[in-house]
């Protein structure tokens, strides 16, 4: 008995570590609030940017394919501000000279991590993951359906 809780208790040390570590990974995407997806210096390049976050990167990597990924972090390059709404880090972006019918719309549970994109190409819509749209609050869900 004594050897099993010696073995068990530094996996429970582990587990509660790596949880308290991804909780303040997430509670650090808050400073993005009111940012844009990238941060330019006075020159125009690129100082921050937030899809290469490891906390927002691989997540997503893991979610969307490889084509709706580079669709939603690349393509779809002009965003509105990250907007911090209770639990929730939401945002929209969209294609270049193309917002009415190319656009996108990402919202982050800060506090389980979970992710929630949607994709519109034209006249079709989907989210992902499917049908999950209704697990966000209603401001959140306005501001990734605003057209």
């Amino acid at each position: 008995m004594t050897r099993r809780f010696l073995i068990a208790l530094p996996l429970l040390i582990l587990c509660i570590g790596t949880s308290a570590y991804s909780q303040n990974k997430l509670d650090n995407l808050k400073s993005w609030d009111g940012k844009t997806t990238q941060e330019l210096d006075a020159k125009g390049n690129v100082k921050a940017d937030f899809f290469l976050l490891p906390e927002v990167r691989t997540p997503l990597k893991r979610m969307l394919t490889p084509a709706d990924f580079l669709l939603v972090t690349k393509t779809y390059s002009v965003g509105s501000p990250l907007k911090l709404m209770g639990d929730f880090m939401a945002t929209t972006m969209c294609r270049p000279h193309n917002c009415g019918d190319d656009r996108a719309g990402l919202a982050i549970n800060l506090s389980t991590g979970d992710m929630y994109v949607k994709i519109k190409r034209g006249a079709k819509e989907k989210w992902v993951p499917a049908g999950k749209a209704s697990a966000l609050p209603k401001e959140v869900q306005d501001l990734i359906n605003e057209n």
